[in-house]
């Protein structure tokens, strides 16, 4: 029976607003490079995960200032790449940087609050286990989820990223729930499911854009409502 339910934030329950395909067609058209919308989504699916793979090897708050240089500027040319555009990491880098002083925020998908007000109808606990390096608990008030949240777990606060199993078995003790009545949903295998199965949570993998990766022992879901059966299935 599942008592609690811990999801990843970005990409899971939250993406930019606008959202990055719209800041990062903006930012092409200004180095006048043609790309398409499915060219870039595409290629953000593709950069998520090198992305995914590199925090599990070093997490980025342990890199120095190259190596954070050369990772984001590869994060933005497989970015690019998905259009079937190349560049150098020179060019890559620079066009992060101005992506990175755009002006955006936070905005929640469709599916998150009916889905949470379905689960917590149910008694169900849940919390957030994140690697992203910021004030979450003002992004989550500011998005309306603190009334939702048990807690708020990142990889700045705890000093361990995921996959490691560490951050999950911290949540699982402040939530006081043991692993097999838990569930984390994530966007991304090399971090999500790799680390909630390391900590025997249930993993869920969420791919929204259906660019992601399709791994057969892994439940894997379009939306958060598909949840709903999925806890049913599993009592």
């Amino acid at each position: 029976m599942i008592k609690a339910i811990f999801f990843d934030f970005y990409n899971t329950i939250a993406r930019f607003d606008p959202p990055r395909e719209t800041l990062q067609i903006s930012l092409c058209t200004e180095f006048d490079m043609n790309v398409t919308c499915a060219g870039i989504k595409k290629g953000y699916a593709d950069a998520d995960r090198y992305m995914a793979r590199e925090i599990a090897k070093l997490p980025l708050n342990k890199r120095n200032d190259q190596q954070l240089k050369e990772f984001f500027g590869e994060y933005q040319r497989l970015v690019l790449l998905g259009s079937g555009i190349a560049v150098g990491p020179e060019l890559a880098y620079t066009m992060f940087s101005e992506l990175s002083n755009m002006d955006y925020g936070f905005g929640l998908f469709e599916d998150v609050i009916p889905t949470m007000d379905s689960l917590r109808s149910k008694g169900i606990s849940m919390g957030i286990i994140s690697n992203y390096d910021g004030n979450m608990k003002d992004v989550c008030r500011d998005l309306g989820l603190s009334t939702f949240l048990s807690f708020i777990i990142t990889a700045e606060e705890t000093g361990i990223a995921k996959p490691h199993p560490g951050i999950f078995i911290e949540a699982l003790k402040r939530i006081n729930v043991e692993a097999k009545h838990s569930m984390h949903v994530g966007d991304q295998y090399d971090t999500d499911v790799i680390g909630a199965t390391r900590a025997h949570i249930n993993p869920v993998l969420i791919d929204r854009d259906g660019y992601g990766q399709h791994v057969t022992a892994v439940h894997q879901i379009a939306s958060l409502m598909e949840l709903i059966p999925l806890i049913s299935e599993c009592e």
